[in-house]
């Protein structure tokens, strides 16, 4: 009879857990910054649900829906879809160890297209004021916080925008991502449109980045994009002009 009554007891404990509604387990997950993810609208129950709309890390998203599947060295293993702001969308797996997103996150087979206009805050603290729209295609990423530590995949800007010191369009480029045991390197490539580029992006585990570029007038008589070139620098005597950045993300 003991027997009976235990095993009952731990079957009614796990339908209990396993159809606890999303919303109640949202609000005993303990969240590592009021500002980090904010949902609301939750729907379904906490391993397959929705949230009609939201933040993370600031970002507004919607339309979001998740599926846990755990695995013993990633107690959160998470496939996301959802949509960010009129035209971002994206999906994939998230997944983290036992020492949860404050350590290290991995996302992996990411398809997502993003507009530049949600991180225009982000990218005037860069000293950048563009727009278009990023897509990515990744294999893999690693995180710590918000710092890349290593991937691989594919990234693109369409439609690339500068929107200072004058609007004109850029073109479209192309970044290979891929890691050197030290970072994270991102080759940039141009796909056509008014300007050429040829260049490196790599981010190490510090946070420090750096970034060089050759960049060049498709058509040497294209005025405006030679003037937005002369705010970057002096061109040499082959007309091309040299990017070099470096600084803390």
């Amino acid at each position: 009879m003991k027997r009976y009554w235990l095993a009952t007891g731990l079957l009614f404990a796990f339908f209990l857990v396993y159809y606890l509604p999303a919303q109640l387990a949202w609000q005993f997950l303990p969240k590592p910054g009021v500002d980090l993810v904010d949902l609301h609208g939750i729907k379904g129950l906490w391993h397959t649900g929705s949230a009609v709309s939201g933040q993370v890390r600031g970002t507004p998203v919607h339309d979001l829906s998740w599926r846990l599947r755990p695995l013993p060295w990633a107690p959160l293993r998470v496939w996301l879809q959802g949509a960010a702001g009129a035209e971002g969308r994206f999906e994939g797996w998230l997944q983290t160890g036992w020492r949860g997103p404050a350590a290290k996150v991995k996302l992996t087979a990411v398809d997502a297209a993003i507009p530049l206009s949600l991180f225009s805050a982000q990218l005037a603290r860069q000293g950048l004021a563009v727009d278009g729209v990023l897509t990515a295609s990744l294999g893999w990423l690693e995180l710590a916080g918000a710092t890349p530590l290593g991937g691989e995949g594919e990234i693109q800007l369409r439609g690339l925008r500068a929107l200072q010191p004058m609007a004109m369009g850029l073109g479209d480029f192309r970044g290979e991502i891929s890691s050197d045991g030290d970072g994270l390197r991102v080759v940039l490539r141009d796909q056509g449109g008014p300007l050429l580029l040829d260049g490196l992006l790599a981010l190490d585990p510090a946070s420090r980045y750096t970034l060089t570029a050759n960049l060049v007038p498709r058509d040497p008589r294209n005025r405006e994009l030679v003037t937005v070139l002369g705010f970057i620098g002096r061109p040499d005597r082959d007309g091309v002009t040299k990017l070099n950045l470096a600084g803390q993300l």
